[in-house]
């Protein structure tokens, strides 16, 4: 049973065009019920989907980014070089590389953790892809 405390539309920014959809927020009763619904969006098969561009994301606090912000240069590196990483509660970094687990509690443990690892180092040259939505941005192009 899905149980929703509240459900609403985020107001539109004065200059977002109305072509663009909003934001809607939701608020479940129970918080497993929530862990569902993001485990199953991220798992849902692609071309059979009804709503293709519908994109559901977990909502953090400003002190929870804030704090996952400290830890760009690590990220950084361990994106350029290919490693996969996911965020676990609420700001530590976990990471596979060569079948070892290894996971990060702090913004100075993942720097000595990728130098060790010689990811400081330049990243391997590939072509980087412009991830910016079609039309953003398109009077300064």
């Amino acid at each position: 049973m899905l149980l929703v405390d509240r459900i609403h539309r985020v107001s539109k920014p004065k200059n977002l065009p109305d072509s663009i959809p909003r934001d809607v927020l939701l608020r479940t009763h129970y918080f497993h019920i929530k862990e569902l619904v993001l485990r199953s969006h991220r798992n849902r098969e692609g071309p059979h989907d009804d709503f293709p561009s519908v994109r559901i994301m977990a909502d953090l606090s400003p002190a929870t980014l804030r704090r996952r912000r400290d830890y760009i240069q690590t990220t950084t590196a361990l994106r350029n070089h290919g490693i996969r990483y996911r965020w676990g509660f609420p700001t530590k970094l976990i990471l596979t590389k060569s079948g070892k687990t290894s996971i990060i509690s702090s913004p100075e443990e993942g720097l000595q953790l990728i130098e060790t690892w010689g990811l400081l180092k330049e990243p391997p040259e590939e072509p980087r892809h412009d991830k910016r939505r079609p039309g953003r941005n398109a009077a300064m192009n």
